[in-house]
């Protein structure tokens, strides 16, 4: 490469890096974003806070991130390596973690989408083989902007791809090396995505793979070639087998059952309607003219010209064109008649595996298109240049190109952020309570009120999802929106939410015994949210009136619960009747009983909640005794001595002494027919002895005598290492495959 190359190579790039880097300062400017759907981006974790978070996350069944609710998308092995490199900046400053986050995507992209291009444009000379590179790069980071996610990594993936198929077509020996770089990228485009969006970004991709290969395939080598790449694919997606298995898991939770009991149908809504021209969703509901023209205008070019002024010709280009485009168009084809013909085939796939309702479509379409777009644009502008063949016309084009794509850049990726509500600050006081809540909370919860204040949509730094939910090391209920509940509602929060819209809305006559109904859900701390306000029927997420009045007059008047302190405008209550994790019981049983009923026993003035529970035969779309025992009180009940040590998030080991009597050991999380209880011998626990009670908890039937060990374990954390292993074990062999690739390239050169 000559040095005038490389000069311009280098100019190219470090406008790539100054775009990547100046757009996340400006969105964050000091500011946290908050959106319902997305946890807190910017908070400044402690140490402990970030390492702790970290370490649940390799866990099934993870309380924290909503109390009875199994994880929902666990992180990939890539997305945990990439958390783990992000920890200094998240405990130095929540915001610079989040400038360098979006810097860092940004730059993958757009240096992915610039190399791809310029790849792709080979056939011109390098000043305009770099600049068309650069015009489509514009492109792409007009249309995607902050919403690029994991597209950042396709360009790349598509660009080592493409090397390998081309060494393949020219009958070479096609590297290794290039192969393993397309499995990595592959594997972390799926792993960015997540499971809500595996299933269109498979179709996505899927479809490009057979188009290429159906181009860059040769006589006699179709079978080999096909066969490398189903690996590959399989690869890469093996890589995120922790994730793909955590969802399939997930359906196996009867959280999933309660919720798919009070829905009339599966809402095929999920995928959405999008179209090719959805890129241009934000420009129709702007009433921007310049926005709007503009993004008319490169779309217009994208399209028009690839069709009408260049004609097919076959090569590289073309191919790899076409092979896009139509990937897109199938991909489109599919979620525009996912409701018609095959509307039914989807309703009988998600009523039999309710894991796929959490797979829908999202806003990385966008950004796809937006990749697709900027080879078109880019390809389009070399195509109107080599029409004119004129210096003078050269310059002329590639200014218009620039003036056309900058308004598209200006609106869409610079002034939504001049006064942009989905960024605030948080309160010093927040974090304060938080550190005060973690240094005493132990194995207890927390609860957050107003319940009824819900989801206060662009409203104040507590919009969407609770900040205390990340900030505090232990299970914190709330009233607020949880996107996870979108898809299952734990019975856990259904028991929150009785008891709380009861507090927010009217003085409770037993007042003074509502800290019974605190305490066996195990909330030690409660805590008022002085910021608050009553939301309207306009809101995204309507709750009931509340009333702060209300709520201290309720408070104040219960037995068991004391006020601690002010932080700022919220207040600090602590419950001082609350059961431990694991506890010994007896139980009285209710029959078939309503939650009201259950309430009514668990708050009565006689009610012993350390070493009585309130047991009912079935809780709707929760549990049933049909496969368990009928529980009845016990004769002689004598209170065994209990100890416990949390070992991990899906593992607890209970100790027991001086057990005279039959008992029922209590566990107070969120009943699950898979925890199981084992004794030290490894005998389990015969599963009948297994059932739910005060409405949401597990406990077992033991009539063991003496002192001895009981383990209870979450027995899906065993699929779920396992998918780890896999995970693992895909991401060594793919980087075995590219150190020996790499190896010997360098052989071969030598």
């Amino acid at each position: 490469m000559q040095s005038k190359e490389t000069l311009f190579l280098y100019l190219a790039i470090a406008i790539i890096l100054i775009f990547s880097s100046f757009q996340p300062v400006w969105m964050f400017k000091n500011s946290v974003y908050v959106h319902e759907d997305t946890p807190f981006i910017g908070i400044t974790y402690s140490f402990n806070e970030y390492i702790s978070g970290l370490w649940r996350s390799v866990f099934i069944y993870n309380p924290n991130i909503y109390t009875g609710t199994i994880s929902s998308g666990a992180p990939s092995v890539i997305g945990f390596i990439y958390s783990m490199f992000m920890l200094i900046p998240n405990i130095v400053s929540g915001i610079l973690s989040a400038e360098l986050s979006g810097f860092i995507m940004l730059a993958i992209g757009g240096l992915g989408c610039f190399f791809f291009l310029h790849w792709l444009l080979s056939d011109y000379n390098y000043r305009l083989r770099i600049t068309l590179s650069l015009l489509g790069f514009l492109v792409f980071f007009a249309i995607t902007g902050d919403n690029i996610g994991p597209v950042a990594f396709l360009p790349f993936a598509f660009l080592f791809l493409l090397k390998f198929l081309e060494f393949n077509k020219h009958g070479t020996r096609a590297p290794l090396l290039d192969l393993a770089i397309f499995v990595i990228f592959l594997a972390t485009f799926f792993a960015f995505g997540g499971y809500t969006y595996l299933i269109q970004n498979f179709i996505f991709i899927a479809s490009a793979l057979l188009i290429l290969f159906i181009f860059y395939g040769k006589n006699g080598q179709y079978k080999q070639l096909f066969s490398l790449l189903l690996i590959t694919f399989v690869l890469a997606l093996l890589i995120n087998a922790s994730f793909i298995a955590d969802a399939y898991l997930l359906s196996k939770n009867p959280t999933a059952n309660s919720y798919y009991n009070f829905m009339t149908a599966p809402q095929k809504y999920a995928f959405g309607y999008p179209n090719i021209l959805t890129t241009l969703d934000p420009v129709l509901s702007s009433g921007n003219d310049m926005l709007y023209i503009s993004s008319i205008i490169i779309f217009a070019i994208s399209v028009f010209t690839v069709f009408i002024i260049e004609p097919y010709q076959n090569n590289k280009k073309t191919k790899v064109i076409l092979a896009l485009l139509i990937s897109f168009l199938v991909i489109t084809f599919f979620y525009n008649t996912i409701a018609k013909p095959f509307g039914s085939l989807y309703t009988s796939l998600v009523n039999s595996f309710k894991a796929l309702y959490s797979a829908r479509y999202g806003g990385e379409f966008v950004p796809m298109l937006g990749f697709i777009f900027a080879v078109l644009f880019a390809n389009s502008i070399g195509s109107l240049i080599n029409k004119f063949n004129k210096r003078f016309f050269t310059i002329l084009i590639c200014l218009i190109a620039i003036i056309i794509i900058l308004p598209t850049i200006y609106y869409i990726d610079i002034f939504p952020y001049t006064n942009y509500s989905y960024y605030t600050q948080i309160p010093t006081h927040v974090y304060k309570l938080s550190d005060y809540i973690n240094a005493n909370v132990s194995t207890y919860n927390v609860a957050m009120l107003p319940s009824a204040a819900g989801f206060q949509f662009l409203a104040s730094w507590y919009t969407g999802t609770d900040i205390y939910s990340y900030l505090i090391n232990a299970p914190v209920f709330t009233g607020g929106y949880v996107a996870q509940t979108e898809i299952f509602y734990p019975i856990t929060k259904y028991y929150f939410d009785t008891l709380t819209n009861n507090i927010d809305n009217s003085k409770i006559n037993n007042k003074k015994y509502i800290s019974n109904l605190f305490g066996v859900i195990g909330i030690k701390y409660i805590i008022i949210q002085g910021n608050a306000v009553g939301s309207s029927k306009a809101d995204l997420n309507y709750g009931d009136p509340f009333s702060f009045n209300t709520i201290y007059y309720n408070l104040n008047n219960s037995a068991g619960l004391s006020f601690v302190s002010k932080f700022s405008n919220s207040s600090l209550y602590v419950n001082k009747k609350v059961v431990p994790l694991v506890y010994g019981s007896d139980l009285i049983n209710l029959g078939n009983a309503s939650l009201s009923r259950i309430f009514a026993s668990l708050e009565n003035e006689s009610f012993n909640i350390y070493n009585m529970s309130a047991f009912s035969t079935n809780i709707t779309g929760f549990y049933s005794d049909k496969n368990t025992m009928n529980a009845t009180q016990l004769n002689n009940f004598a209170d065994p001595s209990i100890t416990f040590v949390q070992n991990t998030p899906t593992k607890i080991t209970v100790h027991i002494s001086n057990a005279t009597t039959p008992y029922y050991l209590v566990f107070r999380e969120t009943y699950d027919p898979h925890w199981s209880a084992f004794y030290s011998n490894g005998t389990m626990v015969n599963q009948s002895y297994h059932i739910a009670v005060n409405g949401f908890a597990n406990a077992w039937y033991i009539s063991k005598p003496g002192n001895y060990t009981v383990t209870l374990y979450y027995t899906l954390q065993t699929d779920a290492w396992e998918a780890w292993a896999v995970s693992f074990a895909a991401l060594g062999i793919t980087i075995a495959i590219g150190v020996y690739g790499w190896k010997k390239s360098r052989r071969k050169y030598n």
